[in-house]
């Protein structure tokens, strides 16, 4: 009877234990001290099965030797040993010594000496059996009354019991860190896309990716490489947690080279290495500089966009790791939202591009328009409108050759480096245009300007370089033959002052022609200051017209100023006195020149508008045709000598007074006089009266 209740009080206190123990280790390890005890037992174990369910574990023992458990670590469920049958049949199997015990488990050796019966028991669950207990008796009669035999179930169903609430436990505590962990993936996540949502550049995608892909996977570095623009390279664009050294080494990947990246991006696929010996075999190029940065493991997630590799995201570890479904899920969900964030980031750019691009178009000075391979229109810019006059409208979706006739000309050139200018007839207009281009696939694009101007500008300059020549040759030729004929010879008196006379005056002309030259270079080059003031117009009037007297041929008549009526002493401008009467002299002097048949030259001064004077030299000359009117003070501009019966000048006059007068605040233009080129002309300009007159 003692030992009766002595068992029944060790079942109690192990009852009691195993109230407590919530995890299997403190249940295995309470049944065992406690079974061996209560059931006076040589030794006991318990098996569960794997994870897998395709074998059996080795959970816990006591009172066998440790060749035992190495032994039996792992069983198969085919193996002819007890615990696989009471598994797989949910009975219990009692092995006594003897031969029965050999015949029946050949695998079953004899484990201990003192071993003569071998009892196992199933552990059954709510949900069927959940492992195998068994315990080991040194005598023959061991296990033999009822009383053992309830003991012993009593132990089995206690710890079946106790193993199933902590498996229960167990799974509560996972599926409780398996919320905390989706919590804080989704919590990272959701940071992540706000923080992508404000990345506006790949550069600013890559550097969010790294960061958060290396906090949220607890590791020690990352970094992303995106293919450039022409997808010949992978470039670094974001890195954490590598040395200066290793950046440069993997700053830019040739694509063309053969590489376990490149390779790895194409794939698509994530490769998940453990070790830095697992490098070694896959990549064996990096394992020098992963070891000598103190990396182990590392996780290379290709990034897509549309199905194809543009990049890789890799996050190293200094330890090798094991990475889990979740762990994978994770980083697999931070490459598939980067990905979609590059190709935003990408989109934006070229849109951007594609602003900035139509800006640039709308404000550059050259023409430029886009052809498709057909020579059909689809760009023209503002600039190719306002040079040609066409507008867009009417260009956009029409052939090239239908627009500018004589396209061919330019077609059949090398259009990737400009071409002399070439003439178009567009209406009434005559431009010269030169053009430069390339060929691409879909088409073309054509740049041009408008070089009419330059062109007319150094036809005037080539002109005035023969002009000058001509104008000045006449003055010297003059004046070298006098000087020679007055070294040769012995002249009278008379001949010599005619010839030194000729010299004086052919010397004055030179010094005028080159006076041109120099204050047209000045003018240019904005360095003649004018002095403003209050001056007597009038007066200088007077004396323009008293010199010119002393000028003219004769058949040419000066008569005197025409002045306001009224009080003429009140009539003041501003202007450069002597600027002023530089430009009187030279329209005096012209109407003096282009009258060579005489007639009259008359000044004038007169009150034109308020506020405004306006003085006037009109002659009976030959006129000026009215379309050349606006031309003649353009630079080295001249008319045609058969206009003029060979009138010369170096086309410079005209363009000096414009210049002064405009300088001075004022404006100068041509009238004609009467009908045709009998007419003559009426040069005038106007100038702001000084305030004394205007109030």
């Amino acid at each position: 009877m003692d030992a009766a209740l002595t068992r029944f009080a060790l079942l109690a206190e192990l009852t009691a234990q195993l109230a407590d123990a919530l995890s299997l280790e403190d249940v295995v390890a309470a049944v065992l001290a406690q079974g061996l005890e209560v059931l006076g037992a040589t030794g006991a174990f318990v098996v569960l099965p794997s994870p897998a369910g395709h074998e059996l574990r080795l959970v816990g023992y006591r009172g066998y030797p440790e060749i035992v458990s190495e032994r039996w670590s792992r069983i198969p469920l085919d193996a002819r040993l007890p615990a696989p049958v009471v598994y797989a049949e949910g009975r219990t199997v009692v092995v006594r010594a003897g031969a029965e015990r050999l015949q029946r488990f050949p695998d079953l050796a004899a484990e201990s000496d003192n071993e003569r019966v071998l009892v196992t028991l199933p552990l059954r669950g709510r949900g069927g059996t959940l492992g195998v207990i068994g315990f080991s008796f040194g005598g023959d009669d061991a296990w033999t009354t009822e009383q053992d035999i309830l003991y012993t179930e009593a132990l089995a169903d206690h710890c079946a019991s106790a193993i199933e609430r902590s498996q229960l436990f167990s799974e509560a505590v996972a599926a409780r860190a398996a919320a905390e962990r989706a919590a804080h993936r989704s919590s990272l996540l959701q940071r992540v896309t706000s923080d992508l949502a404000g990345a506006l550049t790949p550069k600013q995608v890559a550097g969010v990716l790294v960061h958060q892909g290396v906090a949220a996977a607890d590791a020690q570095a990352g970094w992303v490489s995106l293919l450039d623009r022409d997808g010949r390279k992978l470039e670094l664009v974001a890195e954490a947690g590598f040395s200066a050294s290793l950046v440069e080494q993997f700053r830019s990947i040739d694509v063309a080279r053969p590489s376990r990246l490149v390779e790895w991006m194409r794939a698509t696929e994530p490769v998940w290495i453990e070790s830095a010996d697992a490098l070694a075999e896959l990549m064996s190029e990096a394992e020098h500089a992963h070891r000598a940065e103190g990396f182990e493991a590392v996780a290379m997630l290709p990034l897509l966009v549309r199905g194809e590799g543009i990049g890789f995201l890799t996050i190293d570890f200094v330890t090798p790791r094991t990475f889990d479904a979740d762990e994978r899920a994770l980083l697999e969900t931070l490459a598939r939202l980067c990905s979609q964030a590059l190709e935003r980031a990408r989109l934006n750019e070229e849109l951007a591009g594609r602003a900035d691009a139509a800006a640039v178009l709308e404000r550059i000075g050259e023409g430029v328009f886009q052809l498709d391979r057909a020579g059909r229109i689809l760009i023209w810019n503002p600039a190719a409108a306002l040079i040609t006059g066409i507008p867009a409208e009417e260009a956009l979706g029409r052939l090239i050759v239908t627009v500018l006739d004589g396209w061919e000309r330019v077609a059949t050139g090398d259009g990737e480096r400009p071409r002399e200018a070439l003439r178009f007839d567009l209406g009434a207009r005559e431009l010269w245009l030169s053009f430069s281009g390339v060929q691409y696939a879909a088409g073309s694009v054509f740049a041009f300007r408008d070089l009419t101007e330059e062109r007319a500008l150094e036809e005037a300059r080539r002109d005035f370089v023969a002009t000058a020549s001509h104008e000045l040759r006449t003055p010297l030729s003059a004046v070298y033959g006098a000087a020679l004929t007055l070294l040769r010879r012995e002249l009278p008196e008379e001949r010599r002052t005619q010839l030194l006379s000729l010299i004086a005056s052919e010397s004055e002309r030179l010094s005028g022609i080159l006076d041109e030259l120099l204050l047209a270079s000045r003018l240019d080059a904005g360095a003649l200051t004018l002095q403003v003031s209050d001056c007597d117009p009038l007066l200088i009037a007077h004396e323009v017209a008293e010199l010119g007297r002393q000028r003219a041929p004769e058949g040419i008549e000066l008569p005197p100023v025409s002045v306001p009526v009224g009080d003429a002493s009140a009539v003041r401008c501003l202007a450069d006195p002597d600027r002023l009467r530089q430009v009187l002299i030279n329209l005096v002097d012209n109407a003096i020149k282009y009258s060579p048949d005489g007639g009259t030259v008359e000044v004038s001064v007169t009150v034109a508008a308020p506020g405004r004077l306006r003085i006037a030299v009109a002659d009976r000359g030959l006129g000026i045709p009215p379309a050349e009117r606006e031309r003649i003070f353009a630079k080295f501009y001249r008319l045609d000598p058969s206009l003029t019966r060979g009138v010369g000048g170096t086309g410079l006059g005209l363009y000096i007074c414009r210049s002064l007068v405009e300088g001075m605040g004022g404006r100068i233009g041509v009238d004609g006089r009467g009908v045709g080129m009998a007419g003559g002309s009426e040069f005038w300009v106007e100038l702001p009266l000084a305030p004394a007159v205007t109030a």
